[in-house]
C-alpha cells in the first residue's frame, strides 16, 4: 500500500447529525450520565424512605438534564453550520481528502481553498456508521465518508490511520468480525 490516500470529505447537517454526539466535549457525556443516575437513585431512595414528592422532583431533574444533553448536541451541530455559512458562505460542501506522508490535505474544489493539517495535530479518529471523523486542535471536523474509500481495503486504511496519527488521544474504530464457517 502507498502512504497516500485519497478520499471524499462531507460537511452538511446529515453528516453533522451523525457525529453529532462526538462534536461536544468528552467529558460532558460521562459526567451528564453518572449525574442522571446519581438522581435516579436519589428518586428511589425518596420513594421508599420519604417523600414521594421529592422523588417526583430528583425524576423530573434526571429528565431535564438529559434533555440538556440532547439539546446541546443539536446545538453543536447548529453552530458548526452556522460557521460554514458564515464563512464560507454555504451550506454542503464536498470536499477531496489527500492523506499523504506528513498530513491531511484538504482541498474545497467550489471554493478554491487548500488547508493542510499534520497529523501531530489530530486529537480524534471515531468511525460511525457511514463516516468517519477526524478532530484536530485547531480546525472544523474533517469527515470522511466511508463509501469513498471502498477501493481500499478496510484493515489497511484503519492501519494507516494508527500508525499516522500516533498522538491522538483516542481513536475508535469498529472491529471486524471474522466470518465463522456458516
Amino acid at each position: 500500500m502507498n502512504d497516500s490516500i485519497e478520499a471524499v470529505g462531507v460537511s452538511n447537517k446529515e453528516a453533522l447529525k451523525e457525529a453529532g454526539k462526538y462534536l461536544i466535549p468528552p467529558f460532558i457525556r460521562p459526567l451528564i450520565t453518572i449525574i442522571i443516575i446519581v438522581f435516579l437513585c436519589q428518586s428511589i431512595y425518596e420513594t421508599i424512605n420519604a417523600s414521594p414528592i421529592m422523588s417526583f422532583f430528583f425524576l423530573f431533574l434526571a429528565l431535564i438534564l438529559y434533555m440538556v444533553y440532547l439539546h446541546s448536541v443539536s446545538a453543536m451541530v447548529n453552530q458548526y453550520m452556522r460557521v460554514m455559512k458564515r464563512y464560507m458562505h454555504i451550506e454542503n460542501t464536498i470536499y477531496r481528502i489527500n492523506f499523504s506522508e506528513n498530513h491531511i490535505n484538504l482541498t474545497f474544489t467550489d471554493m478554491g481553498k487548500c488547508i493542510n493539517i499534520p497529523y501531530s495535530n489530530i486529537v480524534e479518529v471515531i468511525e460511525t456508521k457511514n463516516l468517519y471523523l477526524i478532530k484536530a486542535k485547531t480546525y472544523i471536523p474533517v469527515i470522511v465518508t466511508k463509501d469513498s474509500l471502498k477501493n481500499l481495503p478496510n484493515d489497511d486504511w484503519k492501519n494507516f490511520i494508527i500508525k499516522k496519527c500516533k498522538t491522538a488521544r483516542k481513536i475508535k474504530l469498529k472491529k471486524q468480525r471474522k466470518k465463522g464457517f456458516l
